[in-house]
Order: structure tokens, then C-alpha cells, then sequence
């Protein structure tokens, strides 16, 4: 079975699979489909924690799809987050560093550091492209009217809330960084 070489045909045919998948891989197929840019840019771990399945599972759905592993599928996800950036230049250097880093499983602590620098990449670049000039020029205004402001982030946006928190400090704005 050949893989899918796009996200639509990849689609379909979790779609046209998904009755006769087994319950393990319907979870990770839901997941899959409500949540691609997870799927690109997350870790096997953290995409089978997500999911409620071990890592294996995940492996097993991708080759279920005729993937080599779940790396090569991700790439097709990645891949399509890729072509919808804006600016062709940066995107064809990401493609370039993922062809050179994705070519293999996860083989040790570099290959998980390389992995890990590139999806945070791809997340800075689609924040720059994501995010208005007016709405950033309004919440800045917003927040230099403020007197106090209170910082808030869990999970994932707790090292985000905490650097913001340090930054607005730092600029001798009253910050009040509110934890778990």
C-alpha cells in the first residue's frame, strides 16, 4: 500500500477506513483529524498522551496508512503547513532542514532536539503570520493603559506567560504573574 501524498487524499482515506479501524486507532484518527497541527508539529509521546494510546499506536495507525512510520507521516502534515505560509523563501528553508532532519525515526537525543527546533519554527512563523499589526498595536495600547496586569498560563502557555510576565516586568509595567 502506497502512502497518501497529500493531506486530502490522507483524509479520505481515514474517512473511508475509519469503521474498520480498531478503537485505539479511531481515537488517534479523531484526534488526527480535529487536530492536523498538532499532529505536525508534536511529538510521538505527546501525541499518543493526547490521543490515550501508547506511542506504538501511533506507529501503527501511520503505517496502517501505508507511512514507513509516524515521522513520514507527520512530514505530509508539516508539509501542508508549509505551503500555506505566505512568504515561499522561508518556507522552502524549513522544507530544506526538515528533509535533512525527517529522513529517519527518531533515533536519539539530537534527532528529538532537531525535531523539537524545527516544530517551534514552524509555530513562530505561523504566529508572525497569524497575527494582526491592528490587533497587536490595540492590545499593546491596552496593556500600557493598564495599571496592573495579571499574567496567566497553564500547561503548554506556562512558559509563555512566564517570559511575558519577566518581559512586562522588565519594562517597569506593575505585573502580577498569577501560577498553578
Amino acid at each position: 500500500m502506497k502512502p497518501p501524498k497529500t493531506i486530502e487524499e490522507l483524509r479520505a482515506s481515514i474517512l473511508a477506513k475509519y469503521d474498520s479501524l480498531s478503537k485505539r486507532l479511531q481515537q488517534i484518527a479523531k484526534y488526527v483529524l480535529d487536530e492536523p497541527n498538532d499532529f505536525a508539529l508534536e511529538t510521538v509521546a505527546v501525541l499518543a498522551e493526547r490521543c490515550g494510546v501508547q506511542p506504538s499506536a501511533i506507529v501503527r495507525f501511520a503505517k496502517s496508512f501505508g507511512f514507513d512510520g509516524a515521522s513520514q507521516m507527520q512530514k505530509l502534515f508539516r508539509d501542508d503547513l508549509l505551503t500555506g505560509q505566505s512568504s515561499l523563501g522561508y518556507a522552502e528553508r524549513i522544507r530544506q532542514f526538515k528533509d535533512q532532519v525527517g529522513k529517519a525515526e527518531v533515533t536519539g537525543p539530537m534527532q528529538i532536539l532537531s525535531e523539537f527546533v524545527d516544530s517551534n519554527i514552524l509555530a513562530l512563523g505561523h504566529l508572525r503570520e497569524d497575527i494582526l499589526e491592528r490587533d497587536l498595536k490595540k492590545v499593546t495600547k491596552l496593556i500600557a493603559d493598564c495599571e496592573n496586569v495579571y499574567v496567566v498560563g497553564f500547561g503548554r502557555a506556562f512558559p509563555i506567560a512566564a517570559y511575558f510576565a519577566y518581559a512586562l516586568s522588565r519594562l517597569n509595567k506593575r505585573t502580577i504573574f498569577i501560577d498553578g
